[in-house]
């Protein structure tokens, strides 16, 4: 726990790697592969897709 008690925030990430970047990927990228691949059901891919929205909506700004 002393690893990350003074940390800010916690990234958690995949193996899967940006395609610019070349770099690991975050939940929210790997979440929405899938769901954009049509892997999840379609309960499990309107709950991210609310989720996905309150957090651009609610907890952050999103550039791209």
């Amino acid at each position: 726990m002393d690893l990350i008690k003074n940390k800010k925030y916690m990234r958690i990430q995949g193996e899967e790697l940006s395609y610019k970047t070349k770099k690991p990927v975050g939940g929210f990228v790997l979440t929405w592969r899938r769901v954009r691949d049509g892997i999840y059901s379609e309960e499990d891919k309107n709950t991210y897709l609310a989720i996905d929205e309150m957090f651009k909506n609610h907890h952050m700004i999103v550039s791209r």
